[in-house]
């Protein structure tokens, strides 16, 4: 990994990681509807069974209506992030329509994966009794 070591805009120093190979796919997220929404769920795990890299930084979660329309570094797909390397679960407010849910791993230097296999879901209506 190639890192810079220098000095911040404000004085303060720092290292900076900006190397690496690119980092292993999540497994596949789970989608749960909720009213207004999707719970967001990852274990902690990978593709390839492989452990966390020590160069972790988080997996986000990416939602489209399309799958055809997944692009990584659109951050307006982005729809909330797990920065814990075990796993954890957020909550995304969006429409009342289907969407298909994609995990992406990146690491401190900025490298990501490609895309987990796909999840879907649909959120419940603010409006809908059922919760």
């Amino acid at each position: 990994m190639v890192t810079i070591l220098g000095e911040q805009w404000d004085g303060t120093y720092t290292t900076a990681a900006v190397g690496g190979t690119p980092p292993v796919s999540p497994t596949t997220p789970l989608a749960t509807p909720k009213q207004g929404g999707l719970a967001l769920y990852w274990d902690g795990t990978y593709v390839d069974e492989s452990p966390t890299r020590m160069d972790f930084q988080r997996v986000t979660f990416h939602a489209v209506t399309d799958v055809d329309d997944l692009d990584i570094l659109n951050p307006g797909q982005i729809v909330g992030e797990v920065t814990i390397a075990t796993g954890g679960e957020v909550f995304a407010s969006l429409p009342p329509v289907e969407h298909f849910i994609f995990a992406v791993t990146w690491t401190n230097a900025g490298k990501f994966s490609a895309e987990s296999d796909v999840a879907f879901g649909t959120p419940l209506s603010i409006l809908d009794e059922e919760a």
